[in-house]
C-alpha cells in the first residue's frame, strides 16, 4: 500500500513536470484543523508550506498535484472541563491530486476556478500536549503524537479560488480549500477522522510551452 501510494506519488509529479503546458511555483497557507468524534473544540491554527504543479490540457481544463507540510494540524479541546486544556499538534506531508476547471477564456488576466480530488497523507511528526490548571498549580504532560495517532491518511480535497496574471506567464494564486479524511486515524478504540480547512497563497511559474513561447518572443526582440 505504502508503495503503490510513493509511487503513483512519483508517477504524478514526473508527469505533470514533463507536460508542455505546465507550471510550478511555491505555495503557504493558513488553516484551521479538527477531527471527529471529539467535544468542545476550539480553534486549532496551522501553518502550511510547499510546492504545486499544475497541467492545462485545454483553456478551462487542468490537473494539479501539490506536496505540502502541514504544520499543527490535529485538534484543541477544553475536556470536561475548563481547567483541562488537550492540544494534538500533527504535521502532515500531503499530497492532494487535483482535477481543476478553469472559468473565463484563456486571455483573461482573472481566471477563477473550483476543483477536487484525492488526497494522500503521511504523519510525520508531533505532540499530544494536556495541561491541568488549577489555578496555584499547573500540570502540563507530553507524549508522541504517534503514540495515539496511524502513520497515514487518505481523503479528499475540494477547493475554489483564482489565478490572477502577474505579467505574463506568472500566476499568483488564491485557494480556499477543504480536507475531509476517509480513514480511521486512531489507534484508540474511538473513531476519528481528520478535517481542515485551508487558504493560501502561491505564484506559478511556466515550464514547457509557456517557456519556449516566451523564449521565442525575448529572442525575435
Amino acid at each position: 500500500m505504502k508503495k503503490l501510494i510513493l509511487t503513483a506519488i512519483g508517477i504524478s509529479a514526473l508527469a505533470v513536470a514533463s507536460a508542455q503546458n505546465s507550471s510550478f511555483g511555491p505555495i503557504h497557507g493558513i488553516s484551521h484543523s479538527w477531527m471527529t468524534g471529539t467535544d468542545n473544540l476550539k480553534f486549532k491554527p496551522g501553518l502550511t508550506v510547499g510546492k504545486s504543479m499544475v497541467y492545462s490540457f485545454n483553456e478551462n481544463w487542468g490537473v494539479g498535484h501539490d506536496i505540502t507540510v502541514s504544520f499543527f494540524e490535529g485538534y484543541k479541546t477544553d475536556v470536561g472541563s475548563e481547567n483541562f486544556h488537550y492540544t494534538q499538534n500533527a504535521s502532515y506531508i500531503r499530497a492532494p491530486f487535483k482535477v481543476i476547471h478553469f472559468f473565463g477564456a484563456l486571455g483573461n488576466r482573472f481566471r477563477p476556478k473550483i476543483y477536487a480530488g484525492p488526497s494522500v497523507g503521511y504523519l510525520a511528526w508531533g505532540t499530544n500536549r494536556s495541561v491541568v490548571d488549577n489555578g496555584d498549580v499547573k500540570n502540563v504532560a507530553e507524549t508522541k503524537v504517534t503514540s495515539v495517532m496511524k502513520r497515514w491518511d487518505l481523503g479528499a480535497v475540494a477547493g475554489t479560488g483564482f489565478n490572477f496574471r502577474v505579467v505574463p506567464n506568472i500566476w499568483l494564486t488564491a485557494d480556499v480549500a477543504y480536507y475531509n479524511g476517509f480513514l480511521d486515524v486512531s489507534k484508540a478504540d474511538s473513531y476519528n477522522q481528520n478535517r481542515n480547512i485551508t487558504a493560501s497563497l502561491g505564484l506559478t511559474f511556466p515550464i514547457g510551452t509557456h517557456m519556449m513561447h516566451h523564449k521565442k518572443a525575448a529572442e525575435t526582440k
